[in-house]
């Protein structure tokens, strides 16, 4: 996992379900990067797993679509690392 300052937009996405990469330690992941300056939009998804969160019909795609539209049109990001 990346530990240096990454100089673009950052989302993280991750379901709760995911048993490949517990929730638990994606928010901690989350949480040091922040607490080092990282400025990163982190969102969780409930009843979502590692591979279904990618699956076509996810709760994930319409906010990733638009998050990546987003960042192309100059929209600045929008982290949310104090939540």
């Amino acid at each position: 996992m990346p530990s240096a300052p990454i100089d673009v937009p950052v989302l993280i996405a991750q379901g709760v379900e995911d048993d490949l990469v517990p929730a638990r330690v994606q928010q901690a992941y989350v949480a040091q990067r922040c607490s080092a300056g990282q400025k990163i939009d982190y969102r969780q998804f409930d009843g979502r797993g590692h591979l279904s969160l990618v699956a076509d019909g996810s709760p994930l795609e319409a906010g990733l679509i638009a998050w990546t539209e987003d960042r192309f049109d100059g929209a600045p990001a929008t982290p949310n690392c104090a939540q």
